[in-house]
């Protein structure tokens, strides 16, 4: 294997960064899908979530787990291609690419219904809360959706960023000879974004 670009490590590491709190985030939602009911009446349903909020987990319910699936698939491959590429595996492009796409066409299906379903929730607790004495101020709701929003695109941006960063990387002429096995002894000078 010949040397390859720096740019080439980075999304191996970045990759397995995202691979390993991408986890995290299924095993969780993961947990509470299937916990829910139990994770709702714990404590005596003394603070359990309105009814209404109930309803709708319960209709988002094979959307939220076909996301749930997507991400897991995307976390695999993410997880596998880092790995062999931080080991130089010949497969390792071909899983990366994968990899990045898989990411990149996920993150780009989740925003919408994602944040969706935080203004709907944010209705919903907002329309519960507002009436009742010592309830929250109605700015409240709106610094709410607006750091809930701005969170969740921010975050969505930066993975679709790296996603397409991953893909110029991952098609540059260097790293793709060095995974042909057609790339010449001497290296050839990268330019800083290869």
């Amino acid at each position: 294997m010949h040397r390859l670009p720096g740019s080439f490590t980075a999304v191996c590491v970045i990759s397995l960064v995202l691979a390993i709190l991408g986890s995290m985030v299924t095993c969780a939602g993961a947990f509470t899908t299937i916990f829910q009911d139990q994770i709702v009446n714990a404590g005596g349903g003394v603070n359990a979530p309105p009814q209404a909020v109930i309803d709708l987990q319960q209709d988002w319910l094979p959307v939220q787990i076909l996301f749930l699936i997507w991400r897991g698939v995307t976390v695999i491959l993410l997880l596998i291609g880092s790995i062999m590429g931080l080991n130089k595996a010949l497969a390792a492009r071909t899983w990366l690419l994968a990899a990045v796409t898989c990411g990149l066409i996920f993150e780009l299906a989740n925003i919408g219904p994602h944040v969706w379903l935080q203004l709907k929730t944010m209705d919903i607790m907002k329309a519960e809360l507002l009436g009742k004495a010592g309830g929250p101020p109605e700015g409240f709701f709106t610094a709410a959706v607006g750091v809930g929003i701005a969170v969740s695109v921010g975050t969505v941006l930066v993975k679709v960023a790296f996603y397409i960063w991953g893909h110029f990387v991952l098609r540059n002429k260097q790293v793709v000879a060095a995974f042909s096995g057609t790339a010449d002894d001497e290296d050839e000078p990268q330019d800083e974004w290869s």
